[in-house]
């Protein structure tokens, strides 16, 4: 949540350590941590497109969303490659869950289809595949982050969707208000210096 630990949990058994670690090593106390500020009530409010065509895997996603502390899932929901994209720019999600395997469409050509209309929406494949170098071919394609369908639990889930959505923060974040994002500002950059620099 973008503040520092000693404000976030200052009574926490890594914030003490820490602190204990800084008198052991610079020979003072240090401050004592400021006080926390309250914790938001307000759960924040995150739209998620889910395409998937089993119903089943839909249903358990849906509630392991819903169970994410912090964050008040809306799930929209598409069962083809089609239907994902159609959906992706009618409802413009915060983030996307895509099935790897769809009866109607292809997962690697829905994610880069997506992928072309937003480069920082934040996009997590699921597959019950196991294949060797998928996970690498999706993350090439520009997927955020892959998951196994037989370590889909809650926490695993949890754990990618937050993750997700902080690294879309950043990213969005840095970008100047003109709209000019980072690898923008790199090339421009690399335009005006000297030749071999």
């Amino acid at each position: 949540h973008c503040r520092p630990l000693r404000e976030a949990a200052p009574h926490s058994p890594l914030a003490l350590d820490v602190r204990r670690l800084a008198t052991a090593l610079l020979g003072a106390p240090t401050p004592p941590p400021s006080q926390p500020r309250p914790p938001s009530t307000v759960p924040r409010r995150v739209r998620i497109l889910h395409i998937e065509d089993d119903p089943v895997p839909r249903e358990i996603v849906a509630i392991h969303l819903r169970r994410i502390k912090g964050l008040d899932c809306v799930t929209f929901v598409a069962d083809s490659e089609e239907a994902g994209v159609e959906r992706f720019l009618t409802e413009r999600p915060d983030l996307v869950l895509l099935d790897y395997h769809l009866e109607q469409g292809d997962g690697m050509g829905c994610l880069r289809k997506l992928r072309a209309l937003d480069p920082l929406v934040p996009i997590l494949v699921v597959s019950g595949l196991n294949e060797p170098g998928l996970a690498a071919r999706l993350l090439a394609a520009g997927a955020d982050d892959f998951l196994s369908k037989e370590n889909l639990g809650g926490d695993r889930l949890h754990e990618a969707v937050r993750t997700a959505l902080d690294r879309a923060g950043a990213m969005r974040s840095r970008r100047r208000p003109g709209g000019d994002s980072l690898l923008s500002l790199v090339t421009e950059l690399q335009g005006s210096s000297p030749p071999g620099r």
